[in-house]
């Protein structure tokens, strides 16, 4: 239909992208019609550390803990599927270590290397091993070493037996990174930000009697504030920088708040472009309905009769006039002259039970978002039965 939509996917915004042509084109020209928006981490609340200082802090850690000759460690670095590589290449880069990756991470790394010239770390699979003897930075499912949901819950256990079936070094400690937006999400998991704690192998793997080895090691697990994901912040940067007409949420909970969400970018949004469309579509179907008026219709028309019913009549609500020679509906709010209370009661009943069924919140906080008043946007949604468009 001529209109240019934007799909994020899952994204991290960065000022740099306002370079990128054909973003910087539609930005400038208004050409973004409907915005698809990640809103992984929309509510105000998110605002962790810009990924570059995420991914220095975590390499300058891990190259700290091989400074400590006295002491056999073994790092974790936790990944989901794909993702990370950033975390994964700067760590062995300021280490001038190999990362160890399964046969299937191995897989999925050799998809994206054909990028080196857009990222540097999309080559990180010239830079993994699959043998897991050879590294002692190895990389781990995000779920090993804790859980997040509903609040961060380290992982000891399976640190420790992670570490100790591995063939060769025997390894003292383990040190565990843990990557996520989530880090900074509550403050439990600030203040269990780094979690400690003295595993007992024997204990963990049961063994008893002679199969004893007496040994322990010493497990840390380290939440670090790192997302592939935009902060609430970094999000407003970018609809503030698009401006569309509508922003579409593409991750939410449930309906409410998905509203809520639309809300918050609602001041962002190309406001002008979104009431001059609203309008438009009013006047295309004006003309369709005026076109299929029968000529029952027409005759009140002319004789100036009201379009609504009886019952919208004595509600007090908005209705519809027609005004001669103008393409727009003009909404009237009238009070209601005749009937008994009963009567009245029972008539407002019924229209509110079945208006209900068109204005649910989040057409309404469409049309609000729009900038139109709620009782204007409430009467067009009952005359529409919830057709928006």
């Amino acid at each position: 239909d001529g209109k240019a939509h934007l799909h994020t996917g899952d994204m991290r915004y960065h000022p740099k992208m306002k370079e990128y042509p054909l973003l910087k084109e539609a930005s400038e020209s208004r050409l973004i019609d409907l915005l698809y928006l990640d809103t992984t981490y929309s509510h105000p609340k998110h605002n962790f550390v810009a990924q570059d200082a995420a991914i220095e802090s975590i390499a300058s850690q891990v190259e700290q803990l091989f400074t400590e000759r006295h002491v056999s460690t073994l790092v974790l670095l936790s990944c989901y599927s794909i993702g990370k590589e950033k975390v994964l290449w700067e760590c062995s880069r300021r280490t001038n270590r190999t990362v160890y990756v399964n046969e299937r991470k191995h897989k999925m790394l050799q998809c994206i290397q054909g990028h080196k010239g857009v990222e540097k770390s999309s080559s990180i699979i010239d830079r993994c091993t699959q043998n897991e003897n050879e590294t002692n930075i190895h990389v781990v499912p995000m779920g090993l070493c804790g859980e997040m949901w509903p609040y961060f819950q380290p992982n000891y256990n399976e640190c420790a037996k992670y570490a100790e079936k591995l063939e060769g070094t025997k390894y003292d400690r383990v040190v565990a990174f843990m990557p996520t937006g989530w880090a900074d999400a509550t403050n439990w998991n600030k203040k269990n930000a780094v979690s400690k704690r003295r595993v007992d192998l024997d204990q963990v793997q049961k063994r008893e009697g002679d199969e004893k080895s007496n040994r322990h090691i010493d497990v840390e697990i380290r939440l670090m504030s790192y997302s592939e994901h935009s902060t609430f912040p970094e999000l407003c940067s970018f609809v503030e920088y698009v401006r569309p007409r509508k922003v579409i949420p593409t991750v939410f909970s449930g309906e409410k708040e998905f509203a809520a969400i639309e809300g918050r970018f609602r001041d962002m949004i190309d406001s002008k472009r979104a009431k001059q469309m609203f309008v438009n579509s009013i006047k295309v179907n004006d003309k369709k309905r005026a076109a299929g008026t029968n000529s029952t219709t027409e005759s009140k028309v002319s004789k100036g009769e009201d379009e609504c019913s009886p019952e919208v009549a004595c509600m007090g609500l908005a209705r519809r006039k027609k005004k001669n020679g103008d393409d727009l509906d003009i909404i009237v709010v009238d009070s209601c002259d005749d009937g008994d209370d009963n009567t009245i009661n029972e008539r407002m009943g019924a229209k509110k039970r079945k208006a209900n069924q068109h204005c649910d919140d989040n057409l309404l906080a469409t049309l609000i978002s729009m900038g139109f008043e709620a009782l204007l946007a409430r009467a067009a949604l009952e005359e529409s039965k919830g057709n928006v468009d």
